[in-house]
């Protein structure tokens, strides 16, 4: 099995791999020395890494992807809002400001991930010092929903959107102060069913 050479995540995807099954290898997709028909399974964790498949294995069968239209959706925080909200999750979406704000409320990036690039915004001032000292051209304004857990599934599913595995993770957050510039949430994450696309199960 190829993983991404991304090192803090390796040790955790092992303790959910079956040592006596599987042999997990971490690897940059990239390196034209790595033969990736040699791997049963191929597991991309970045979006680089889904570039790299189409460039060297297009028409593989050891790997799941996403076609380009879906990740591109995917990868734009409006873009996938405004899905959410056109087909019947609009509830579940924290209101976007284009005018008006409530505060607190959240500058976030368009594309961006683990709370980097999103400051929780208290006051007007703090407003006017970020917009200063970052500029907004690819920031928006977004509801600010306070609370220590956020709930997160991961679906995986085949051709038809037969859903094959579905877990459901709890990740602890811990709010830091805007001016810190630093992530919003933790990485403190417990599952509450993992996949068991390799775990021990048979």
């Amino acid at each position: 099995m190829l993983f991404t050479a991304k090192g803090d995540w390796a040790q955790r995807i092992r303790e959910f791999i079956d040592p006596a099954r599987f042999q997990a290898v971490f690897h940059n997709f990239d390196d034209p020395a790595l033969a990736l028909n040699r791997f049963d399974i191929i597991v991309p964790l970045e979006l680089l890494d889904y570039e790299a498949l189409r460039r060297r294995h297009r028409g593989g069968t050891n790997y799941l992807m996403p076609d380009e239209k879906t990740i591109a959706l995917a990868h734009d925080k409006i873009r996938f809002n405004d899905f959410l909200m056109a087909n019947g999750f609009g509830r579940f979406v924290p209101q976007i400001y284009n005018g008006e704000v409530a505060y607190p409320f959240v500058y976030k990036k368009r594309q961006g991930s683990w709370g980097l690039d999103a400051d929780i915004i208290h006051t007007p001032q703090e407003k006017e010092a970020f917009e200063a000292q970052t500029g907004t051209s690819v920031y928006f304004k977004q509801e600010y929903v306070g609370g220590r857990i956020e709930y997160v599934t991961h679906a995986f599913a085949v051709k038809g959107g037969r859903v094959i595995s579905s877990p459901m993770n709890t990740v602890s957050t811990m709010i830091i102060s805007s001016r810190a510039r630093k992530p919003i949430t933790s990485r403190t994450a417990k599952s509450r069913r993992r996949s068991w696309m390799f775990s021990r199960r048979s």
